[in-house]
């Protein structure tokens, strides 16, 4: 364990800051995984490419698919300006993208401000943009859009 000295707290604005490249960190792999990875010609499984296994919806339920099959195929698309295919893959591809802009957009300006309060209003920000994409979720599984 490392001692540090009496009083010893990390600064406000390194903590801003370090929020800051954390965003702008998760942004920037999310396109360039998109650039990456070769969409799947299904419209989902995309991210199977990862390692990672089937949808667990769909290992769980039964069901063919959930709505989020086809959102990393969709990105892959988008980045490739296959704008039409992206959104017939998963039409929430047009919630993300701005989503992820907004996220870029909030770090840069996090980065050059970075107190306390503007790092909660970009933890909030995420925060609500997630609860908006489950709601979204939520009632498109519950109208049986899967």
């Amino acid at each position: 364990m490392v001692r540090r000295p009496a009083g010893w707290r990390i600064g406000e604005q390194s903590l801003a800051r370090g929020f800051a490249a954390a965003g702008l960190a998760a942004w920037a792999a999310s396109v360039l995984l998109a650039f990456w990875l070769a969409p799947s010609a299904a419209g989902f499984g995309t991210h199977t490419q990862l390692g990672l296994g089937e949808c667990s919806w769909r290992r769980i339920t039964g069901q063919e698919r959930c709505p989020s099959c086809g959102l990393t195929t969709a990105a892959a698309l988008w980045y490739r300006d296959r704008f039409t295919e992206a959104v017939q893959a998963n039409g929430l591809i047009l919630y993300w993208i701005p989503v992820q802009l907004a996220l870029a957009g909030i770090s840069l300006w996090l980065w050059r401000r970075p107190t306390l309060s503007h790092l909660w209003w970009m933890l909030g920000a995420m925060a609500g943009a997630a609860g908006v994409y489950a709601l979204i979720w939520l009632g498109l599984l519950l109208r049986g859009r899967t």
